[in-house]
């Protein structure tokens, strides 16, 4: 009997013990979640998602990706309230962190847009370096291992209490808001006005035509932005296709290993209503990004996690070393890309990051639903027909349409959108034509758009340009500097061929890693450039032929030439590129004297002055004449519109274009 006094008594002292010392230690092991506020501010504002159990997955069971229905417990986290935007990207930025894809295309660097461009790497590396500033532990961990594209892997410590992505059952629970049953973040009725998504189809028309501001869409009932339409936001976890029944229903955290990481929310290149479902699931490697790829963060609620609240001080200039991506060190030669090594690697290529490519989901015009194997066949026969590498080709579809993943041009069958505007941008209409006059053209499928797209690249002037650098070939191609072009086609080449390619590497004959029938030597460069001032020579005489044998073919068609000469012109702010053949004296001996050849200038305007005339022909070249500009006829300039050595053609294209700009004169010369 005295020993069980004695224990009683001891039982009783130590819970009395433990209900006095409940302040001291209860922190250390628990979160008394009622003391959290609903939302907490640092590099950008929060919302608190509580904990709950909810059914993931597509309850119309339409989507075998989505299933399983798995019913799922979550703890609580807090999460952005927006995706983050250009403007907490640029605090990363000017700390060191690596500039993203487009982050010098002005159409998305407006302040309040998301920030897109960004691969799944970076942005684990924003998180990280955001953890740094808020004084937390970062989340992930760099390991030595690479993915197929040469990508090195994170790994996720959950033990760390700093910023990570979002996993891919918190997104989806985030997005439902409380609407546990229901569809989209506002209910089971589609609203096309409460998200930013391609339903115009096209055409210029709603509420956006591009990225959307963060907080101009629907919020939820949780108070989040965004989380269905506008971006696609990358997820924690990896891909598989469906759900593991087997796996975690607390917390999940996806599968181990895999190729790609998974994508939620739809975007503003989403063609469907199903896509913005809170369920949809989509995938990139972690090397991959795009116009319409961006993220948000997530903060866990762990112990300690209320004392870390309250310090809020933020340290921009933390210690920390950032990310940088890999570069290419290979050098294939071009018989790589005849190779069905080349074919499966480029198939893969498009499958892992650009499945959502309208060419594989749906036809447009004449064009047919492809699958991945088959547009790496339209891409690599085309550019064999051409001698093209289609690297590049692949390269610069990337670069304008994102595979035909986003823009208003993939609907008018053009993937690599050379010449496109978008006036709507601005305010102004848009004229879709059946010919290139307005440079904004309709093609029946995407080879007939590429033939175009090689013919351009086989003009003599632009060939010659290709013995400079990456830079000179660029700005004399496109008419103007895209840093951002550029750094596309660097990021590609790296993937597909693990070349190294950048503005000034190689410092000349970049000709060699575009065309396939590249066989000029470096030793000419000083004959053709004594000054790399512009001036070209146009000395490809085999293109030429094949470039007016092209021509000959689609003589019905208005077509404006790419092949045009002007006299060197400057103003303050806009240089008129003269491309005007000059012979080498060593070859005119040796070449057969030719008989004048007559062109044909469609005048817009003459007896102008210098400035006033380039400043006109600039305006045109800026909204898709990009044969525009000027000429000096009379000791006066002339703005003419475009050039072509046809008759026929001239015109065809001064009939178009009067019923435009009225009256239009057309002035015959000795070329």
């Amino acid at each position: 009997m005295k020993f069980i006094r004695h224990f009683f008594t001891s039982f009783l002292l130590l819970c009395l013990v433990v209900i006095i010392t409940i302040p001291i230690w209860k922190p250390f092991l628990f979160v008394n979640e009622s003391l959290l506020p609903e939302a907490i501010s640092g590099l950008k504002p929060m919302k608190l998602v509580r904990a709950g159990n909810f059914a993931m997955g597509d309850h119309t069971e339409q989507n075998f990706y989505a299933l399983p229905i798995k019913h799922i417990k979550l703890t609580s986290f807090y999460i952005d309230e927006t995706p983050v935007t250009v403007n907490d990207f640029k605090e990363y930025i000017a700390a060191g962190g690596e500039i993203p894809a487009y982050w010098s295309n002005e159409l998305f660097q407006k302040t309040d847009l998301p920030v897109t461009g960004v691969s799944w790497n970076q942005a684990v590396d924003f998180c990280n370096w955001r953890s740094r500033v808020e004084g937390l532990e970062p989340a992930y961990e760099l390991t030595e291992e690479k993915d197929k594209w040469g990508h090195f892997k994170w790994k996720l410590n959950k033990k760390k209490n700093g910023y990570r992505l979002p996993t891919e059952a918190e997104f989806e629970f985030a997005a439902r808001g409380g609407l546990k049953d229901n569809e989209y973040p506002w209910g089971n009725d589609f609203e096309k006005t409460f998200a930013n998504y391609d339903n115009e189809r096209g055409q210029p028309l709603g509420n956006w035509i591009l990225l959307a501001n963060v907080k101009s869409q629907k919020a939820n009932d949780y108070g989040l932005y965004g989380m269905s339409g506008n971006i696609w936001q990358w997820c924690n976890d990896w891909y598989e296709d469906g759900y593991d029944d087997n796996s975690s229903k607390k917390n999940p955290l996806g599968p181990e290993l895999g190729d790609v990481k998974v994508l939620r929310g739809g975007s503003w290149g989403s063609t469907t209503e199903d896509q913005l479902k809170v369920s949809y699931r989509s995938y990139a490697s972690i090397g991959s990004y795009n116009y319409d790829i961006g993220f948000r963060c997530v903060r866990p609620v762990q112990v300690g996690i209320i004392k870390t609240l309250k310090n809020k001080t933020l340290s921009l200039n933390a210690n920390y070393e950032f990310y940088q991506s890999p570069k290419g060190d290979a050098n294939p030669e071009n018989d790589f890309y005849q190779t069905e090594e080349f074919h499966a690697k480029l198939r893969n290529y498009i499958a892992d990051n650009y499945h959502n490519s309208i060419y594989l989901n749906e036809e447009i015009g004449n064009q047919k639903k492809l699958n991945p194997s088959e547009m790496a066949d339209v891409i690599i026969n085309t550019s064999r027909r051409y001698d093209i590498n289609p690297v590049f080709t692949t390269a610069v579809m990337v670069t304008e349409t994102g595979m035909g993943t986003v823009s208003l041009s993939r609907w008018f069958n053009n993937p690599v959108a050379f010449n496109w505007k978008m006036p709507a941008m601005d305010g102004r209409s848009v004229i879709f034509t059946a010919n290139n006059v307005l440079g904004n053209r309709s093609y029946y499928g995407i080879e007939e758009c590429l033939k175009d797209f090689y013919l351009s690249l086989r003009n003599p002037e632009v060939r010659n340009v290709a013995y400079s650098d990456l830079f000179d070939f660029h700005k004399v191609w496109l008419g103007e500097e895209k840093f951002y072009w550029m750094q596309n086609i660097s990021n590609v080449y790296r993937d597909l061929a693990g070349i190294n390619i950048e503005e000034d590497q190689p410092a000349n004959n970049v000709g060699k890693l575009i065309y396939l029938d590249w066989q000029v030597s470096d030793e000419y460069i000083d004959e053709i450039f004594p000054e790399k001032d512009g001036n070209f020579e146009a000395n490809e005489t085999e293109d030429k032929i094949a470039l007016e044998e092209e021509i000959d073919q689609t003589n019905n068609e208005v077509s404006v030439s790419e092949n045009n000469s002007w006299p060197v012109a400057e103003t303050q702010t806009e240089k008129v590129v003269a491309a005007k053949p000059v012979e080498k004296e060593n070859d005119a001996a040796v070449r057969p004297k030719k008989s004048k050849k007559k062109v044909y200038y469609l005048i817009l305007k003459e007896n102008l002055e210098m400035k006033e005339a380039a400043t006109l022909a600039g305006n045109l070249r800026q909204n898709g004449f990009s044969g525009a500009g000027v000429l000096e006829l009379n000791n006066k300039s002339a703005v003419a519109l475009a050039k072509f050595e046809k008759l026929k053609e001239a015109n065809n294209a001064k009939s178009s274009l009067s019923e435009i700009y009225g009256e239009i004169k057309m002035v015959t010369l000795d070329e």
